[in-house]
């Protein structure tokens, strides 16, 4: 499995969700946060800004050990039409979470 050391960052659905709090794990703010993220929607959302990305549905966010819901590895170098610099985890997270936002905004409008 990959490790930070080969440059890759972990990221667990719980982070994104709207109805998990910042004491719980949430990493993004409210207004980034979407109902119920999946790996499916991590996935699209870190193809389309052109992360490389595994899927990993056998690990679990720890605190949340009851809610299986997998997570996905994330390389933290830029994007692959970006200039191949390292991002952060948090720039990552902001990324993804501005990226579900959008998305869940166009699937309301329709």
């Amino acid at each position: 499995m990959p490790s930070k050391k080969e440059g890759y960052i972990v990221l667990y659905p719980e982070y994104f969700d709207r109805s998990v709090t910042r004491r719980e794990g949430r990493k993004v703010p409210r207004a980034l946060a979407v109902s119920n993220p999946d790996l499916k929607i991590l996935a699209n959302a870190a193809r389309k800004l052109g992360f490389k990305h595994q899927v990993d549905d056998k690990h679990h966010f720890s605190s949340r050990w009851f809610d299986r819901r997998g997570r996905i590895l994330i390389t933290s170098r830029a994007p692959i039409k970006g200039d191949g610099k390292k991002l952060t985890k948090t720039k990552i997270i902001t990324m993804i979470g501005q990226r579900l936002r959008m998305r869940e905004e166009n699937v309301e409008k329709q």
